[in-house]
């Protein structure tokens, strides 16, 4: 009966770790599943905030800039519950302008990155859709979708009718790899840590979750101007 139980034990160790190897396969990141692809670490491009992707009055005296990550589980709850009371507080009365900022840290070199620069060439190329596909973005990813080039152009193609074929190629343009890194520079520059990240009129909030506060920035900011 002990040698029976030792083999059972000996089965059941097996299948576990076959099964975990099976999940942690299925989970990589496209690049270490053989895309032969490299991220670069620095680049030239100097960061331009207005050449951010921007929804609302861009002569709003009200100015929020978040800086997310479509692979951050806090970005996406962000998405989902905070933005939309800004949206319609704010963004949509004309009162504010909003713009995005990639600093992509889960994922520094792999999806988070991609889905970065897929991001980049709808905003240049489809900017009516580029909000769409931003927001789709964190719900792919919090429905655990691995956010390959393949995925992402696949998406790209199903939102703007162009063929998948001649999108996929266009996202590893080394312009939106540029984009993306000038991005992360100017964040580190000035001193964003984590994901999401709020900043009012220059002003960094320390809990993009804090209605109150934000808020109390907006009515500070604003009188001060």
């Amino acid at each position: 009966m002990r040698k029976l139980d030792r083999w059972t034990n000996i089965f059941l160790i097996l299948m576990a770790l076959f099964i975990g190897l099976a999940l942690w396969n299925f989970f990589q990141p496209e690049k270490e599943k053989g895309e032969s692809f490299t991220v670069k670490t620095m680049t030239d491009k100097p960061f331009v905030l207005t050449e951010q992707p921007l929804v609302g009055n861009k002569d709003a005296k009200i100015r929020f800039v978040e800086f997310g990550d479509y692979n951050c589980s806090h970005c996406q709850r962000w998405d989902e519950e905070i933005f939309p009371i800004l949206e319609e507080k704010y963004i949509d009365s004309g009162l504010a302008s909003f713009r995005f900022v990639h600093f992509p840290v889960v994922n520094a070199t792999t999806t988070s990155f991609y889905a970065a620069m897929a991001s980049e060439w709808v905003w240049e190329n489809h900017r009516d859709q580029y909000w769409e596909f931003h927001h789709d973005l964190y719900q792919a990813a919090k429905g655990f979708r691995t956010l390959s080039f393949d995925y992402l152009a696949t998406q790209a193609s199903d939102l703007t009718g162009e063929a998948k074929e001649a999108i996929l190629p266009k996202l590893k343009d080394e312009k939106y790899m540029d984009n993306v890194l000038a991005d992360k520079q100017y964040a580190i520059e000035n001193g964003i840590a984590a994901t999401p990240t709020l900043m009012i009129n220059g002003k960094v909030i320390e809990n993009a979750f804090d209605l109150e506060e934000i808020d109390r920035v907006i009515k500070e900011s604003t009188q001060s101007e």
